[in-house]
């Protein structure tokens, strides 16, 4: 079995301490907003919100009012209704960006992952070679030869 040379093992070590704390952050960062998005698109409370104001607009109907009360009930269903409609948009909204975040949590590991693989390559590369060089001397140390002459 042939053993993974220095360098290989530098790269990584590298490597991993840049994308295990990336990995952590950006999936811890994705379960929190899948956490908020499902608070925030919550319609439960809006329809039930609509279902009670239904039935005390339709009390009010029966009651005997005026044409000025008649219009504010009429406005106040109207705005029931678009609220209630706005709620299922940020529901319907909410949901896709789950998705949305997934894929920025993907692209920006991937990203980090070709930037610290990129960084990873030239500090294993440049902390590799003095020890290459180490290991070269103690060679010719024990088959007897000169040193190279240094700098």
């Amino acid at each position: 079995m042939r053993r993974i040379e220095f360098r290989s093992r530098l790269f990584v070590i590298l490597l991993s301490f840049a994308l295990i704390p990336s990995a952590v952050l950006a999936f811890g960062w994705f379960a929190t907003s899948r956490y908020a998005f499902s608070l925030v698109g919550a319609s439960a409370a809006w329809d039930s919100t609509a279902a009670s104001g239904a039935r005390a607009i339709s009390a009010m109907r029966s009651a005997p009012l005026t044409a000025a009360q008649r219009q504010v009930i009429d406005a106040h269903e109207q705005r029931l209704h678009e609220s209630l409609l706005q709620s299922k948009r940020a529901t319907f909204v909410f949901t896709r960006a789950v998705y949305a975040a997934a894929v920025l949590v993907l692209l920006s590991l991937a990203v980090v992952g070709l930037g610290a693989s990129r960084v990873a390559g030239h500090l294993s590369r440049q902390l590799s070679r003095p020890l290459v060089e180490l290991v070269g001397w103690t060679a010719r140390i024990g088959r007897g030869e000169a040193l190279p002459a240094g700098p």
